[in-house]
Order: C-alpha cells, then structure tokens, then sequence
C-alpha cells in the first residue's frame, strides 16, 4: 500500500554559507532595526520605529555633583548648602546666641536679622570708602545710593531670584559699565556740560537728561542680555550720568560699584545663613546650583514662568506661551498645543519636563 505524499514545504531561501573566521577576525555587527524579523504570511506591523530621545544639555556652570558637599560643614553652610534632605525653615547655628533664634516666631527672626543684615552692609561700605587706607581723600562718592534698594533685596527678599550673587554682582557691575560709556560718548559731544546738583531753567536743552534716559534704557538690556536682572542695577547706572560726582568718578566708578558689591555679598552669606534661612539659593541659575538635575517631571508656579519670561531665561518666553494658549472661551479644558505639551495653568501650577 502506497503512503500519502507530504505536503509541500513553503518556499524558504536557503540558509546563508558558513565561513570559517579566523579567531582575531571583527565580526560585522547586524544593522540595528527597530523592528522584528516578520516570517512569511504574517501581516506586518504598523507600529512607527521608535526613536531615541534627544540629548540633554549640560550647562557649562554645571557639574555633575555638589562640590560644596565636600567642604567642611561650617564653610559649606555660609555658601547656601544644607544637609540632603533638609527642608526649610533649617537647623540655626547650635550655639548662642543663634541657637536662641529656634524659640522665635520665624516672622520675628527675619525683621531682626534682616535689619542687622541691611545696617551692617550699608555701615560695612561706607566704612570702607572713607578710611585712611582706603578710598578717602580720593574724591571717591560715600557710597552708591543704588545699593540701598540692593540690601532691601538682599536681605529682606533672599530668595528673589533678583538678590542671588549673580544678579547682585553681576547686574551692579554691568549697568555700572554701560552708565560709565554712554556717559563718556556724551563728553565727546561739542555741546555736553556736566549737570549741576539741581535743576535749572533750559536744562531741556542740554543733553544730560538724553544721557541718563539712554544710559537707564540700555543697562536694562544689558542686564537681560547677560541674565543678571538686578532692579537697584538701573539706578547705577543713572547714577553714572546725572551725578556731578560720579561723573567725575569716569572708570574709578566701576570697581567701587564691584567692591561696593561684593562687601554686601560677603556679609550677606554670613548674616543670612546663621538663622532658620539659607542665601544663597542658586549661584550660577535658577534650575542648578552647582547639580545639572536628572531629567524628571518638575512643577512650576505661575511666578516662576513670569520671573523666566521677564529675565529672558529658561526658556522663559515659550513656557509663558504655552501657559496663555488657552481657549478664549473661559473653559477649563486645555487647549491643543497644551495637551500636546504636557502643560496645565488651570490652578497656577504647570507640568513641565526638565
């Protein structure tokens, strides 16, 4: 009795030929496919190949750990870092009189360490301008009135975005500069007198009050440009082209405001870390102090949006638009564009990605 015929097998290629590879020989790498290999007869997916993420870029101020971590414990409080995991308000300093602060409503111990903070600093300045040693007898100004509205940032506000070191010195210091030139590019002018203390009949004439209009306007972008909003800023920098004695001042102006700037800074990391606060809370930006963060979910408030729309940072203006490209018909639905992005302003928090 004869058997069946088997079914015909489907129609495979052959296999590929073996080579014998020597044992030192690189062998080829497969082409990386985002896909699996599909036998014959089975319907191919639809699904689209799934593409990497982009890089994240490090800031060059960035670096991958906290080197303050590594200071002793005493130095690395006076720079703004606390023990991880400490949540404000902190630990004061565990010897008198600070350690008296803990029995002190919180409100109480920030008036009195921010009018110490702010005496101090303004006392501290003008010391050093008129000593001997000093700056006296050089015709050198007492001290800049602009730094007034820096102590009460510095000391009444520390964590303002506006009263970290950066902006503190860095904003002093530019519009200090940008005063100093329009200033000096107006004594060029044929028709340029240096103002006197008050005004007069026919001032209007003159170009002093063209100088300091556009001596204000320009530190203003200048602070943008550089990141270092600081408000106190726009008055040096008036000051540098109204001032009969600063004026007079020409470049010595610049490296009295830093001096001037950094003598606030200095007493306002001790003054403002022996207490329940910390200052610094960022050196270099706002979403780093000296750690790039992982890429993680991050919430923002409304606050925060605006201050990086108006300073022109973390992609500042982007986050504002998303935020306002809500539906003009007052519902709570987001809108297209911020679903897409992830985003809610519904209750003055927004959802973003790092």
């Amino acid at each position: 009795m004869s058997q069946p015929n088997p079914p015909p097998l489907p129609n495979l290629s052959p296999p590929p030929k073996a080579h014998m590879l020597h044992r030192d020989a690189q062998i080829p790498s497969p082409p990386c496919s985002s896909t699996a290999p599909t036998l014959p007869g089975t319907p191919r997916s639809t699904t689209p190949p799934t593409t990497a993420p982009p890089p994240i870029l490090v800031p060059a101020l960035a670096v991958r750990r906290d080197i303050r971590s590594r200071m002793p414990s005493p130095i690395a409080r006076f720079l703004g870092h606390r023990p991880h995991g400490a949540k404000p308000p902190f630990k004061p300093l565990p010897f008198p009189p600070f350690s008296w602060l803990r029995h002190m409503p919180l409100k109480y111990e920030v008036w009195l360490l921010s009018c110490i903070g702010a005496f101090v600093s303004i006392a501290l300045i003008e010391a050093v301008m008129a000593s001997a040693g000093g700056f006296a007898d050089t015709d050198t100004v007492l001290i800049t009135a602009s730094f007034g509205a820096s102590a009460v940032l510095t000391f009444a506000t520390i964590d303002s975005p506006l009263a970290q070191p950066l902006h503190l010195v860095g904003g002093q210091v530019v519009c200090a500069v940008v005063g100093v030139c329009v200033t000096r590019l107006f004594h060029l002018a044929p028709g340029y007198t240096v103002p006197s203390e008050t005004t007069h009949v026919g001032d209007l004439h003159q170009l002093v009050w063209i100088n300091g209009a556009l001596s204000m306007a320009l530190a203003v972008v200048a602070m943008q440009a550089t990141g270092t909003v600081h408000p106190p800023g726009g008055a040096t920098a008036l000051i540098a082209s109204v001032q009969p004695a600063v004026i007079a001042m020409s470049w010595r102006y610049i490296y009295i405001v830093l001096i001037s700037a950094l003598l606030m800074l200095g007493w306002a990391m001790v003054i403002n870390n022996v207490g329940r606060r910390r200052y610094p809370a960022y050196w270099f930006h706002g979403t780093h102090v000296f750690v790039h963060a992982k890429p993680k979910d991050r919430e923002e408030t409304e606050d925060d949006v605006q201050m990086a729309a108006v300073e022109g940072r973390n992609a500042g203006f982007a986050a504002m638009e998303r935020a306002l490209s809500r539906s003009w018909d007052g519902s709570n639905e987001a809108s297209p564009q911020e679903s897409r992005r992830g985003s809610s302003f519904g209750g003055r928090r927004i959802q973003s990605m790092v």
